[in-house]
C-alpha cells in the first residue's frame, strides 16, 4: 500500500529538492496508514481504561500474584 502511494504521489521523481521528496514520502506513509486501519492512530478508550484500573486495583492480592518490585508496581499502576 506504501509503494502505491509512493508511485501515486511521485514522490521518487523529487530527486532535486530532498526536502519535498521526504515530505512526500512522509504524506505517502500517513496516507497508507490511515487507509490500512481506518485512522492516522488508535482511539484512546478512557471507559476500558478505569475499568481496567478498577479491575486490577481491587483483585490483586486476594489469591492472585501481585507484583512485589518497585518496577512491577509502578507498571501496574501506569496501566
Amino acid at each position: 500500500l506504501l509503494e502505491q502511494y509512493i508511485t501515486e504521489n511521485q514522490c521518487m521523481e523529487l530527486k532535486g529538492n530532498s526536502t519535498e521528496q521526504s515530505e512526500c514520502l512522509l504524506d505517502a506513509a500517513y496516507e497508507a496508514v490511515n487507509d490500512a486501519t481506518g485512522g492516522l492512530q488508535c482511539a484512546t478508550n478512557t471507559g476500558a481504561a478505569a475499568w481496567f484500573w478498577f479491575t486490577v486495583m481491587t483483585t490483586v492480592g486476594y489469591g492472585n500474584m501481585s507484583p512485589s518490585t518497585y518496577q512491577g508496581r509502578s507498571l501496574v499502576t501506569g496501566l
